[in-house]
C-alpha cells in the first residue's frame, strides 16, 4: 500500500484486462496518478499483477522536472488513493497511505531526490 509495486513505463497488460476496466480513466485527479488508479481498479476486479525479477528498465528521474511538480498533483494522488482503497475495502486502514503524498509533498525536493538515490540504487 505504500508504493505502487510496478514501474509504470515497464508494465504490460492483456488487452482483455484493460477493456474489462475500461482502460485508463481520464479525470482531474488522475492527471499524475493514472497508473495507481488503473492498478487499483484492476485489483478491485480480482485481477493480479506480477513482477519479473529481471531488471528490464533503467529509469531516470530528472531532478529539474521533479522540482517543477506542483502540490496540487499530490492532492489529486491522495484523492485517487482514497477512492481506490475505499473500493478495495481497505479503509480506514488505508488512511495513512492516503495522506502519504500530502506529507511527502511538504518535504524539500532535494531531500527526496537524495533519499531516492539511496533507496533505489
Amino acid at each position: 500500500m505504500w508504493n505502487s509495486p510496478f514501474v509504470h513505463p515497464a508494465t504490460m497488460f492483456r488487452k482483455e484486462s484493460l477493456v474489462r476496466v475500461k482502460g485508463y480513466r481520464y479525470a482531474k485527479e488522475t492527471r499524475r496518478a493514472e497508473d495507481i488508479d488503473l492498478f487499483m481498479r484492476m485489483y478491485a476486479k480480482g485481477m493480479k499483477g506480477y513482477n519479473i525479477s529481471e531488471s528490464l528498465l533503467r529509469y531516470y528521474v530528472n531532478p529539474y522536472a521533479m522540482k517543477k511538480r506542483k502540490y496540487k498533483y499530490r492532492i489529486d494522488e491522495a484523492i485517487v488513493r482514497y477512492k481506490g482503497y475505499k473500493m478495495l475495502g481497505l479503509m480506514p486502514k488505508g488512511l495513512l497511505y492516503v495522506i502519504k503524498p500530502l506529507v511527502v509533498g511538504l518535504i524539500p525536493k532535494g531531500m527526496i531526490l537524495n533519499l531516492q538515490k539511496r533507496i533505489y540504487r
